[in-house]
């Protein structure tokens, strides 16, 4: 089965090390970048939308956070007019920015619908990762 999970490494700081891995049946990555876990907080509010009209995202880098610029994202937004929804997940390596890995996953409502209080309970502490998964 096709996943994201998603895990924090808090700082003392108030910004966090966001960890992506993402697995489907062809390939397989994982990379992280800082980011305050109010970002996490924010997209799991927009994720409860229903139906998600607009493709929420977690975007994740330097400066315009656009292009090379783009160190993690995760979009996701309706596909087709069917329930069927896409997540969209990049991740780059922070050495060479060039070098990243683009995925889709098709998900649905009901897996958003576990998926956002695993992402509250991460940023609470009260859990090690988020999963969502395809299908």
């Amino acid at each position: 089965m096709d996943r994201l999970t998603i895990r924090v490494v808090p700082d003392g700081d108030g910004v966090w090390q966001i960890h992506f891995e993402v697995h489907n049946e062809a390939f397989s990555g994982r990379g992280w970048f800082w980011g305050a876990p109010e970002s996490l907080s924010e997209l799991a509010s927009e994720l409860t939308t229903y139906p998600l009209v607009k493709a929420p995202a977690l975007v994740l880098g330097y400066d315009q956070l656009q292009g090379e610029d783009v160190m993690l994202l995760l979009s996701i937004g309706p596909l087709g007019a069917l329930g069927v929804l896409e997540a969209r997940i990049e991740i780059a390596d922070r050495d060479d920015p060039t070098c990243r890995l683009k995925a889709k996953l098709h998900t649905s409502y009901a897996s958003i619908d576990r998926f956002v209080p695993q992402l509250r309970a991460l940023v609470s502490g009260s859990r090690t990762d988020a999963v969502l998964q395809s299908g």
